[in-house]
């Protein structure tokens, strides 16, 4: 049987955006060390059940209330001609983003065929906002090598069975530009995400 996974990801740089700040400790010196040598990390432990089932409610909420008439479909084939102004214009805002397959395939719920809410889910949305600026979220990003971080985007992304839209290879960098390239990824799995039902995957 296959299953959907939910996740949220929230990137930083150095560029506009909401301030992080923290005194915490953060991320041990072993930790750092593998991320600068990766590029990646994996922290566990991060998210409690109670903040996972809260997040979840929450998506659930926005994607019921959505205005299917309004939203616009999101794929990452194609991009230079799919991309309309409803997705352009969302860097500030709360939208719902549906799958392209979904209407094809006949999918009308719409907890089915949402592909993805985004972009400032950080800024408008209580829930999301107080879990986005958490202590230990702050701790792990105020260990890093920034000098002045900012949360400039987040996505709650809906990867859906059988309709789910592939995602080919990618940097952030290349969607969202600093100067100098600054640009991180903090990617939360809200359900168990493995090899066999599409997990996150990265080159070292």
């Amino acid at each position: 049987m296959l299953s959907r996974v939910r996740v949220l990801c929230v990137r930083l740089g150095a560029s506009a955006g909401r301030h992080l700040s923290s005194q915490s400790s953060g991320l041990t010196a072993d930790q750092l060390a593998e991320y600068q040598k990766n590029g990646f990390l994996a922290v566990r432990g991060v998210i409690d059940r109670g903040q996972i089932n809260a997040l979840k409610k929450e998506a659930e909420r926005i994607v019921q209330e959505a205005d299917v008439n309004e939203a616009s479909i999101f794929t990452t084939k194609n991009q230079e001609k799919s991309t309309d102004a409803y997705f352009l214009t969302s860097g500030d805002k709360v939208r719902c983003f549906f799958e392209e397959k979904a209407r094809l395939n006949g999918v009308t719920d719409k907890l089915l065929s949402i592909n993805k809410i985004g972009h400032a889910l950080h800024l408008y949305n209580k829930v999301f906002r107080d879990f986005c600026f958490s202590e230990p979220l702050r701790a792990i990003v105020r260990s890093l090598p920034y000098q002045d971080p900012r949360l400039c985007q987040t996505m709650y992304i809906f990867k859906q069975p059988r309709i789910g839209g592939e995602v080919s290879m990618h940097q952030d960098n290349a969607f969202l530009h600093t100067s100098p390239p600054s640009v991180m990824g903090l990617w939360f799995a809200l359900e168990d995400a493995t090899i066999a039902n599409g997990c996150l995957r990265a080159i070292p």
